[in-house]
């Protein structure tokens, strides 16, 4: 099955030697123990927490730099991760994503607080609750009663 396109790497990533039962630092769990290895198209540690039964990839050397370099798309595709996982280890490096679209495209992210949408786009209003009181209850359906927005 041939890869999609937008998942090819802008460096070059290399699994860690290493031995099983070293004891690593993980970017995002702290001290692990290795214990496996993932099989994906760039194989990669696992590791496991003292007293847990979890294991997990571990986010360490080279899989921490491309995280905070490629896209998500890419970082999926190669080390055989789920969104959540990339997203989990971005909040963990501190590191926002990559600008979308080619390099050099100018594409840059909005200058919106805590917004990713692309730099053309406005920044949306913020929503302001209703003056005067209690904004509404909600019926059983879910829907808000007895609010008027204005």
């Amino acid at each position: 099955m041939p890869r999609p396109a937008d998942t090819n790497l802008l460096g070059t990533y290399a699994t860690p030697a290493f031995n099983y039962g070293d004891v690593v630092t993980c970017e995002l769990h702290g001290e692990v123990t290795l214990v496996g290895l993932r099989e994906a198209p760039i194989p990669w540690p696992v590791g496991k927490k003292k007293g847990r039964r979890v294991r997990s990839l571990v986010l360490y050397a080279d899989l921490a730099e491309a995280v905070k370099r490629e896209s998500a798309a890419t970082v999926m595709h190669w080390w055989g991760v789920r969104h959540h996982t990339v997203w989990k280890w971005r909040q963990a490096l501190g590191s926002a994503p990559p600008p979308r679209g080619p390099a050099g495209s100018g594409n840059r992210a909005n200058t919106c607080p805590g917004s990713w949408l692309p730099a053309a786009w406005p920044c949306p209003a913020p929503r302001v609750p209703p003056r005067g009181g209690s904004p509404g209850r909600r019926s059983r359906q879910g829907r808000l009663v007895g609010v008027t927005w204005g």
